[in-house]
């Protein structure tokens, strides 16, 4: 719940900037916990599986952190696969509900047709066939954070260079790993005047711990770009002033 917590602190700063919309602190907190209560309601609950596929955008974020304050499992997924190999990580993975980006839709009914598990799809952007749209779904639930938050975890998977691609189960009790440690002690970051660039897709583990997650953890905001580009990453380092 550490959203939550600089929510409380500052709800209006920028939690969040892309090419297809922003959120405040206040704000991505309120569709976080709209977001749980959604899933909760399709049945999602501890040790669960959610799966992603989605660019980098505010809703990427939402699922991110609501998926991890109601003990449920996170799967983003590599968007760049195939249809067919995005249908094995989401049947393997055992996602009850795929939330997804509609660039991607044909891996998106891919992934629905092929996992007899998933209960639910949810369309963000756009219009996905047989998918709930994402912004109805969250209409009229409350944005208020959940009395009984239980923490969650996540399940990346490799690329697949060597058959199939395989999820990386980390349990939330295991020791820390010596890198993140040594991130923690240099993570000196200072909301009120750091920003961070995230020019990596988020569906790899090093965006998104490295770019995304150490600095969220400690109230830093974050711009996401949608692709590498070597010019619009020097634009919006002197735009934003990113640190």
């Amino acid at each position: 719940m550490s959203l939550a917590y600089h929510a409380s602190l500052a709800p209006d700063r920028q939690a969040v900037l892309s090419e297809f919309g922003k959120r405040t602190w206040g704000e991505l907190n309120q569709n976080a916990n709209r977001l749980a209560r959604r899933l909760r309601s399709l049945g999602v609950g501890p040790g669960d599986a959610v799966a992603l596929l989605a660019r980098n955008r505010p809703e990427f974020l939402e699922t991110l952190q609501a998926v991890a304050r109601i003990g449920a499992r996170m799967t983003p997924i590599n968007w760049h696969l195939t249809p067919e190999e995005v249908g094995y990580i989401v049947d393997d993975c055992e996602a009850k509900v795929l939330v997804a980006d509609d660039a991607f839709a044909e891996s998106a009914h891919a992934g629905m047709s092929g996992a007899p598990r998933l209960q639910r799809g949810l369309a963000v952007g756009g219009p996905i066939e047989g998918f709930d749209d994402y912004a109805e779904s969250l209409t009229d639930l409350d944005g208020r954070d959940l009395d009984d938050p239980t923490l969650g975890s996540s399940m990346l998977y490799t690329s697949g260079t060597t058959g199939r691609p395989k999820g990386v189960f980390r349990k939330p009790d295991a020791t820390p790993p010596p890198l993140l440690l040594k991130f923690r002690e240099v993570a000196a970051c200072n909301p009120e005047t750091d920003l961070s660039l995230v020019t990596g897709p988020l569906y790899h583990a090093a965006p998104l711990g490295l770019n995304l997650a150490i600095p969220f953890a400690v109230g830093v905001g974050a711009i996401l770009m949608d692709r590498w580009d070597a010019e619009e990453t020097l634009r919006l380092i002197d735009l934003h002033k990113a640190t």
